[in-house]
């Protein structure tokens, strides 16, 4: 029975975290100045500047 309560707790978990990065990925299309995660660091390097 607690084998089964902890899955149910891991599982509550990973469907939060899956949310809340779906909601940040959104959040960074919806704003053109926050440059994507992947290019971030391509885009300082070609302007020379360091991120905040």
């Amino acid at each position: 029975m607690i084998i089964l309560l902890v899955l149910l707790g891991i599982g509550a978990v990973v469907g939060i975290v899956a949310t809340v990065v779906d909601l940040r990925r959104d959040g960074y299309r919806r704003m053109p100045n926050r440059p994507e995660h992947d290019f971030g660091p391509i885009r300082e390097e070609r302007s020379g500047t360091t991120p905040l």
